[in-house]
């Protein structure tokens, strides 16, 4: 099969996206594991910092709660790499469709967060390497039906 100029730029793209990914959420986890015992110290002084975040924060809620993004996260990641790494469209799809609800919640949070504009950066250009890895892809499973019409797209 003929790829498209520059699809294997996109494909090593998302790879690195997603791996990268997987990477923070990874050392996050780490991070806060090994923090543990600091949390209530954590929480006591972002409360000082922004008087509208509760202090009432339990450290095992907020501990819940980073590790669970952190896994959803992994698993958004994976996703997309695996998409990317079996050229597969049904997953590439799935994965452009996270990465933009990713990219609606961190447009949300920038008025809380402005460092999460750099977020929305690169959410922006994965979704676009992505809208255009998938479009090689469709390309891709049309030259292949039409090869092989007898066969079943995958």
């Amino acid at each position: 099969m003929e790829r498209t100029k520059g699809f294997l730029m996109k494909k090593t793209a998302i790879f690195c996206y997603t791996s990268i990914s997987i990477i923070i959420a990874l050392v996050l986890f780490v991070c806060v594991v090994v923090s543990y015992d600091d949390l209530d110290d954590v929480l006591q002084k972002a409360h000082e910092q922004h008087p509208e975040i509760p202090v009432v924060y339990d450290k095992r809620m907020v501990f819940l709660y980073i590790s669970s993004m952190c896994g959803v996260q992994i698993a958004f990641s994976l996703i997309g790499l695996l998409g990317a790494l079996d050229e597969c469209y049904a997953l590439s799809v799935i994965y452009l469709a996270l990465t933009f609800l990713d990219l609606m919640s961190s447009i949300a949070l920038t008025a809380f967060h402005p460092f999460l504009g750099w977020h929305v950066a690169a959410n922006v250009i994965v979704l676009l390497i992505s809208c255009s890895f998938i479009k090689d892809l469709r390309k891709l499973m049309r030259q292949q039906q039409s090869i092989n019409p007898s066969d079943s797209v995958e």
